[in-house]
């Protein structure tokens, strides 16, 4: 209600529009480079790269058929990352890539109270999102995506709780004992630090081992 779209935002995202895609998507991050490109793997973006790929529905523009009794089918507990799943279900719903086009359409205003900022991610809500995650994902192909929902919980519990929680209610929360079934189920090798940060009773190496985590992200450090 208080961001803003450019006089041109539609005729941008139409102009961009196909035979070959069923979904143009607005980005403006550096890594992508100017004008229209057209990418795969839009499913692993909606997942995996919230911080570089718009996962919110203002900057794109969908296929009127790629919408089903699914697409918003989503419970009103789900208060923040609707818009993952709306977006993810949209994405399974087409086999086409996607076509990206960077000139700026979206104008975000960010202020005090605003629930992307106030919302308290808690391991009862994160468990509740998990299982909508997944179950977003069609049944016969979830296994392909197990090491990517592996990472998106990894990457919530680093960014939310991981430090916040004594090892008592960490470890009876079920979002983490979900989490850790998962990584297990599926032979998943964590890399150190994130062995340390999932794993470490010490809120304090926790603690370290998260910030270590996000100067590498910065640094764009594998």
């Amino acid at each position: 209600s208080d961001d803003t779209v450019t006089p041109d935002a539609l005729s941008v995202l139409h102009d961009a529009m196909n035979e070959d895609c069923d979904i143009v998507s607005n980005q403006t991050h550096h890594k992508y480079k100017a004008g229209n490109t057209q990418i795969s793997q839009h499913i692993e973006r909606f997942i995996n790269e919230s911080q570089t790929y718009n996962i919110g529905p203002t900057n794109k523009l969908y296929r009127k058929k790629l919408f089903d009794a699914e697409t918003f089918n989503i419970p009103r507990c789900i208060v923040y990352g609707e818009d993952l799943l709306m977006n993810i279900r949209l994405a399974f719903n087409t086999e086409k890539d996607v076509i990206l086009t960077t000139k700026n359409i979206y104008n975000y205003t960010k202020r005090e109270g605003q629930i992307s900022g106030t919302f308290s991610h808690t391991p009862d809500y994160e468990n509740t999102f998990l299982i909508y995650l997944i179950e977003s994902i069609p049944l016969n192909i979830q296994q392909q995506y197990q090491n990517l929902i592996i990472l998106h919980c990894l990457k919530n519990y680093r960014e939310f709780w991981g430090y916040k929680y004594s090892v008592k209610d960490r470890d009876k929360s079920d979002f983490y004992i979900n989490v850790k079934k998962i990584i297990q189920k599926n032979n998943y090798k964590l890399p150190l630090i994130e062995k340390i940060i999932f794993y470490s009773t010490n809120p304090a190496v926790r603690f370290l081992a998260i910030n270590i985590k996000k100067i590498k992200n910065k640094l764009h450090i594998k």
